[in-house]
């Protein structure tokens, strides 16, 4: 099955919390990604990235098809930054940016995180390692929450597009649009790389890597909170 957390099928006594666990997921990492579309070479770089990670915590748990289906994302991601980087001659549109994040929440529940690979191979992973796509994708996550607590503190549906995402505040605290794109990329690479190991730690470092991506997060939020708008910039999403 195509879902999240089985193993709490028979404590919830039945199939319903992976269920809704599996939904609240795909549209989440689904959104996510559109959300970040805002910039040129943003949401494929980020979406490069992640499957990339993915790919590399696949391959090291041989689990093939999803690291083939990764290894295609990656190169179409990549493919496509070449036409797409500031600046950019062809645009992803919500219809890509959606189908990006569809495919990387399917594959992520696809994957397989402790007991047993599909080919029978045991995994080393804790149950810890479940948390893996959440760290990988802990940056567009955050940029998706903030933006949409932000609309909503300023009574906006948080679905209504505007320039007040993460690439957008930093660009209006000094950054150049390239540099923005670069840091939030930078940031998903930084998660990223500790996903990749989370599967294979001891329970403590697995804690650290936690603390780490909060502490990026946490990071971000107070550089954001003690520091000023300087100019508008960015596009809309």
């Amino acid at each position: 099955d195509t879902r999240l957390l089985t193993a709490l099928d028979p404590s919830a006594g039945g199939t319903w919390l992976s269920i809704a666990v599996t939904v609240l997921w795909f549209l989440a990492v689904t959104n996510a990604l559109n959300f970040i579309d805002n910039m040129d070479g943003l949401a494929a770089g980020v979406a490069a990235i992640a499957s990339l990670c993915f790919l590399a915590a696949a391959v090291m748990s041989q689990q093939w098809f999803v690291a083939g289906v990764l290894a295609l994302l990656t190169g179409a991601c990549a493919g496509f930054l070449v036409f797409n980087r500031p600046p950019a001659s062809i645009f992803m549109g919500d219809s890509g940016s959606l189908l990006l994040g569809f495919t990387l929440a399917f594959l992520t529940t696809r994957t397989t995180y402790t007991g047993e690979s599909p080919t029978g191979e045991p995994l080393a992973g804790g149950w810890y390692a479940v948390f893996m796509p959440l760290i990988v994708l802990a940056v567009p996550l955050y940029d998706m929450l903030t933006v949409s607590l932000i609309r909503i503190r300023q009574h906006k549906s948080p679905m209504v597009g505007d320039m007040q995402h993460l690439s957008h505040r930093l660009v209006k605290r000094g950054l150049s649009r390239p540099a923005a794109v670069a840091v939030i990329c930078g940031m998903t690479a930084a998660t990223g790389i500790a996903g990749i190991a989370l599967g294979s730690l001891q329970p403590w470092q697995a804690f650290l890597v936690g603390v780490q991506t909060a502490l990026l997060l946490a990071v971000l939020a107070a550089f954001e909170s003690a520091s000023s708008p300087k100019a508008n910039g960015g596009t809309h999403d």
